[in-house]
């Protein structure tokens, strides 16, 4: 995304506080620097990929207070169908088949099938022990799966203060939740998009946070011409 090499920045600029972050579709831990610059020691990373699940734990801090779990998250807990593209070392995989993704990129093709647990992000929490308050940043990177994880999250939904999620344009995996899927559910649950970066190839990254955390001259802006980088 474009602001994502300034996250801290931004995060700082509409007053999100560090107490943690819950990252959904963590693959290799790329964000980790980030969120060390941010300050977030408490860290939950959650890869449904077994090979870059062990690849994942290899770089990620060696402290208490930092979690790394083997699922993938939906609304309901099961076991899910994850569909595997070729050629980009896991980045597109979904738990939705590809659909307008193949046009897109021809140069990743179909690469079978893996069966992966499902869990509800309140759950997992719940079931570790792992306080859903003591966070303050819930990231989303999961290939069209955002709403469905939005869905089992009701809990760490009302203790963030702000999300950071993967969104979709145009239909690049079947079902997918569109941007404006996104918008709609997090409004309900107490946010308003701010920033957004979307591609040429129809999805990008969108920030939500608390209407209080917007100053006066961002809900100018956002009442005239919308969220940044729209």
């Amino acid at each position: 995304m474009a602001f994502m090499r300034r996250l801290p920045a931004v995060l700082r600029r509409f007053r999100v506080p560090n107490r943690g972050v819950v990252h959904i579709g963590a693959h290799q831990g790329q964000e980790l620097p980030l969120y060390e610059a941010f300050g977030f020691q408490r860290q939950v990373w959650v890869e449904p990929q077994p090979g870059v699940f062990e690849r994942l734990k290899g770089v990620l801090p060696q402290r208490a207070g930092v979690w790394a779990f083997n699922v993938a998250c939906g609304d309901a807990p099961g076991e899910a169908t994850m569909h595997v593209l070729e050629n980009n070392a896991g980045l597109s995989n979904s738990l939705l088949e590809p659909a307008l993704h193949l046009d897109e990129y021809p140069a990743y093709s179909r690469g079978g099938t893996l069966q992966v647990p499902v869990v509800r992000i309140d759950d997992l929490l719940a079931e570790h022990g792992v306080d859903a308050s003591g966070f303050s940043l819930l990231t989303l990177d999961i290939q069209g799966y955002e709403l469905h994880a939005l869905r089992g999250a009701p809990r760490l939904l009302g203790a963030v203060d702000a999300v950071l999620s993967e969104v979709n344009t145009r239909e690049l995996y079947k079902g997918c939740a569109l941007l404006g899927d996104i918008d709609a559910h997090l409004a309900g649950a107490g946010f308003v998009r701010v920033m957004t970066s979307i591609n040429k190839h129809h999805f990008g990254d969108a920030l939500y946070v608390r209407p209080r955390a917007i100053n006066g001259l961002e809900r100018l802006r956002l009442a005239v011409i919308g969220p940044r980088g729209r």
